[in-house]
């Protein structure tokens, strides 16, 4: 079944997309928070900035979610997993999966990041995602959607250093409800 096709928007879609072509023509990551309360369309700007994407310039999306409980459902690692297909892979295997998504990865890198992900404790898989995110982006680019991150302190946390190794042609969009009466759409980036 087919989405509703986005109507209006206008001028928070074109800012979506610069900021996406920016990251993807400097390889800078880029940041866009979206706040708004629940029903305000925060999530339907984000996905459509993950379709288009991967429509017209073959960009990766990974979505990460995130709820006031938790879980290992939710967050980066999750989301990275999910998207990459690691599921519930060793060490080993996780660095195979890694290297066939990213055939110029470092062997050496591979096993470091395959291990962090399949047995690190969950901060140390968190960065682990996002540096497997950087690391992707070097092959294509990517758009991670951190949904409702105002329950996701780690995540934040993480996408944080991604953000200050400045490297990768990656849109970070998150969405953050607040009491503001609509959605809001704000740039961070270029992140230097």
């Amino acid at each position: 079944m087919r989405d509703t096709p986005m109507v209006g928007r206008n001028r928070e879609r074109d800012a979506l997309w610069r900021a996406l072509v920016d990251a993807v023509s400097s390889s800078m990551p880029q940041v866009v928070f979206i706040t708004g309360p629940a029903g305000q369309g925060k999530s339907r700007l984000a996905r459509w900035i993950t379709e288009r994407g991967h429509e017209l310039i073959g960009a990766v999306a990974v979505e990460a979610t995130h709820a006031p409980d938790g879980g290992d459902q939710h967050g980066v690692f999750a989301g990275v997993s999910r998207r990459l297909r690691l599921g519930r892979l060793s060490a080993l295997g996780s660095a195979e999966q890694l290297r066939k998504r990213m055939p110029g990865l470092p062997e050496a890198k591979a096993v470091h990041l395959g291990r962090a992900l399949a047995e690190g404790v969950a901060a140390e898989r968190d960065l682990a995602a996002v540096e497997a995110l950087r690391e992707l982006s070097k092959v294509q680019p990517v758009v991670l959607w951190l949904d409702d991150l105002q329950w996701g302190e780690r995540a934040a946390s993480s996408v944080a250093r991604l953000v200050k190794r400045r490297t990768g042609a990656i849109l970070v969009v998150a969405t953050v409800r607040d009491a503001a009466p609509s959605a809001t759409l704000m740039r961070a980036g270029p992140c230097t």
